[in-house]
């Protein structure tokens, strides 16, 4: 658990790793294949994340309490956050992909 200030930080913490584990894989990626299709893995990986958080949150996994928000509803509310925060690395490392190609090309044409 990361507590600072009396705070529980520890979903945050989760997040910004799995953005920074999802930034460099993405990057790796980006520029080391040479199909699209390998390129967008971390994509997919994300999407079916996004499907599998929709999913539970439905309740189309099974319930585990009838409170006003459920125990999958709970789980997946945070999966979603650190499912979001990581998706954030992927979206940096394309962005980053895009400036530094333009770049090179532009390089090659002079």
């Amino acid at each position: 658990m990361f507590i600072v200030n009396s705070a529980d930080y520890t979903i945050l913490v989760i997040g910004v790793m799995g953005a920074l584990l999802a930034f460099a894989i993405q990057f790796i990626l980006c520029f080391k294949a040479k199909h699209i299709a390998v390129k967008c893995i971390p994509i997919y990986v994300a999407l079916l994340g996004g499907a599998y958080c929709l999913a539970l949150w439905a309740g189309l996994l099974g319930s585990y309490s009838a409170r006003a928000i459920s125990g999958n509803q709970l789980v997946a509310l945070i999966l979603g956050v650190v499912l979001g925060i990581a998706s954030s690395g992927i979206g940096i490392a394309w962005i980053l992909y895009g400036v530094i190609s333009r770049i090179r090309n532009k390089q090659e044409l002079r």
